[in-house]
């Protein structure tokens, strides 16, 4: 395959990912108003799983389910899950695309830690990046007199 189609191929999947998560914070943005926080991260569970399950079934990738069992999975699926239940709770109380904001903050958060865990060694480029990615959310966010809110 030339690299024009690949990159077209790669602009499609990037495009297809953005909306499709686009649409699941706007889906569950809908949902939290009306309905509990854990009912409705259950139901996005339970598509997900089936979905997810179709795919591996479809692959024949389903000895590969062995592996959830794992310590290093149940810890990521915690963690993930704790995530996704404190992000619900936000949308349920700030708009979406500030919600949103906030969250595409998380790679920098994620650097920094690494940075000062000294699990990563982070350079004078990308500290620059990390700080204007953080002065952009601030931005953002505007916070006023009274700070940031806790749903923040």
């Amino acid at each position: 395959m030339d690299q024009t189609r690949l990159n077209r191929r790669g602009m499609a999947a990037m495009t297809g990912a953005t909306s499709a998560f686009a649409i699941n914070d706007a889906a569950m943005k809908y949902l939290v108003e009306d309905m509990a926080v854990s009912e409705a991260v259950i139901l996005r569970g339970v598509i997900a799983v089936v979905l997810a399950f179709i795919i591996l079934w479809r692959d024949d990738h389903l000895s590969y389910l062995k592996e959830m069992g794992s310590r290093a999975v149940l810890l990521r699926a915690v963690l993930e899950a704790a995530v996704v239940v404190t992000y619900m709770q936000a949308l349920r109380l700030i708009p979406l695309g500030l919600a949103t904001a906030i969250l595409q903050a998380t790679p920098l958060m994620i650097t920094a830690f690494a940075a000062f865990s000294g699990k990563e060694t982070v350079g004078l480029a990308r500290w620059m990046a990390v700080l204007v990615g953080f002065v952009g959310v601030i931005m953002i966010v505007r916070p006023d007199a009274s700070g940031i809110s806790w749903a923040m």
